[in-house]
């Protein structure tokens, strides 16, 4: 997550390279001075040399539409409901992987105690598109007698389970490779439900506001 979060934020391999070497000097001064027992960053993997930067991704109006339009098409109605409700919710990608059907309060259009960076619970909300969409797939699963509490799903071992990030980075890229934007990854969705809010006339401190932001300076250089 560390590296993955680096190449977001527009890191080359090298530059990643000399932020871990930096932090692990640190934490190995920590354990020198023994306020730690162990140094973390032993355990983070370093980059290949060449690992490319991931672009980061606004999509415009018309892309908004054409995806949609894609992907009704496409006919996966869960592919369908993951790209709305993601980009409609602005959620970081590990709290879409984690999102419980009892978490979803569909009379107010929110998705409540959700867990999100630097363990802050926060409460996300939808659109009355993406509660019609997600009524579809919930009314889909007991049609078909899938039974889990997860609303993204993958098989794994032949057993329906919570998706992972990786497979929400393959359905991004999917839904990319639709609209022609083969750079298309998780968390673009969330740059993307911003930025049309912002070109839809909505204040930046509203926008500010529902991406959980720490303040309103994270909102303006993000």
């Amino acid at each position: 997550e560390f590296i993955y979060f680096c190449k977001t934020e527009g890191n080359n391999t090298e530059r990643i390279r000399r932020r871990i070497a930096s932090l692990s000097a640190f934490y190995k001064f920590l354990r020198r001075k023994r306020f730690i027992k162990e140094n973390p960053m032993e355990f983070v993997i370093r980059p290949k040399k060449g690992l490319p930067v991931v672009v980061q991704t606004f999509l415009t109006k018309d892309q908004y539409e054409l995806m949609k339009t894609k992907l009704k098409e496409h006919g996966d109605l869960q592919l369908n409901t993951y790209a709305m409700f993601s980009i409609s919710t602005m959620a970081r990608v590990n709290a879409i992987s984690n999102i419980t059907w009892n978490q979803i309060d569909f009379d107010n259009r929110t998705v409540d105690d959700v867990l999100e960076k630097e363990g802050k619970i926060v409460t996300l909300y939808f659109s009355q598109e993406v509660k019609e969409t997600l009524l579809k797939l919930k009314e889909e699963r007991d049609k078909n007698e899938i039974d889990s509490e997860y609303v993204f799903i993958s098989k794994y071992d032949g057993k329906w389970d919570k998706v992972g990030t990786d497979t929400l980075g393959r359905w991004a890229k999917k839904i990319g490779e639709m609209i022609d934007v083969p750079t298309l990854h998780p968390h673009d969705f969330r740059h993307s439900g911003s930025q049309l809010l912002a070109l839809s006339g909505m204040k930046i401190e509203t926008i500010s506001s529902l991406l959980n932001h720490s303040g309103l300076d994270v909102t303006k250089n993000h």
